[in-house]
């Protein structure tokens, strides 16, 4: 009961209040026109920076497109230094590789010769025992390998040994030939003799065997040389020359050959 009595004073008072009503339409349709004025002021302002944007960024185009072509051609000059050093470093690469190369091959050459010509020098020290053998074969004779048959055959088989060594490390024995034609490379030449089946500078004999390893000279085989000789010439007299003992008169010519004095055709 006493809220249904109440509700009634309300709308009496506002009944007996009609300038606050008035005064609160008021405001709500200011405020609701101020809101489209405000929305139509952003509108403004947004299309304003929209045309300011445009505006730099058309500024910005026309700067890029003014700048292109200096920026193009700092472009292909950074491009053809690029391409350069690329084609410097390729350079350097091969040659690095080419010289790898032949290091390897040199190495490897080495390495060859070592294991082929490693024994040259225990070879040169050798060749004397080998001359020693020689020089020993050749004082033994006949009668005395009967007498020392053991020593001759153990010195043989020793020697024997030497000779397969030196076969078996491919060194071999430079032994000219008589009449072999000189060879500085392969012979030493010690002396020169007079030996009239020989032709001058041509080999007479050896004086000591030489020796190579493969295509190596260990030691020149030494030679004597035939000597060059001047063989004088037979001198002939002149034919107008007297002979001793003929008068100069005996050189008239026979009358029958035409060759004499013409003979007096007068009678006897």
């Amino acid at each position: 009961m006493s809220q249904k009595a109440r509700s009634p004073k309300k709308g009496k008072q506002a009944a007996s209040n009609p300038k606050a009503t008035a005064s609160s339409k008021e405001e709500a349709g200011s405020d609701a026109a101020a809101a489209p004025a405000a929305d139509d002021a952003s509108t403004e302002d947004m299309t304003q920076d929209a045309a300011a944007i445009q505006a730099n960024g058309d500024a910005d185009g026309n700067g890029l497109e003014a700048d292109a072509k200096p920026d193009k051609n700092a472009v292909d000059q950074r491009i053809a230094d690029l391409e350069a050093d690329l084609a410097a470093a390729r350079d350097r690469q091969l040659r690095a590789l080419a010289e790898l190369e032949n290091v390897r091959k040199r190495a490897e050459r080495e390495r060859a010769d070592n294991a082929r010509y490693g024994g040259i020098r225990l070879a040169r020290d050798l060749l004397s025992a080998h001359d020693a053998f020689d020089r020993l074969f050749a004082a033994m004779d006949d009668s005395f390998r009967m007498d020392q048959k053991q020593f001759a055959e153990g010195v043989e088989l020793i020697h024997r040994e030497i000779l397969g060594a030196f076969q078996k490390h491919e060194i071999q024995t430079i032994v000219p030939e008589r009449n072999e034609v000189f060879d500085p490379h392969f012979h030493q030449a010690m002396f020169k003799e007079i030996d009239d089946d020989i032709e001058p500078g041509r080999i007479v004999r050896v004086l000591e065997k030489g020796f190579r390893l493969g295509d190596r000279l260990l030691r020149a085989a030494r030679v004597s040389l035939a000597d060059e000789r001047v063989i004088a010439a037979k001198q002939e007299p002149p034919p107008s020359a007297p002979t001793p003992g003929e008068s100069p008169d005996d050189n008239v010519g026979d009358p029958l050959d035409g060759n004499g004095p013409a003979v007096d055709g007068g009678g006897i």
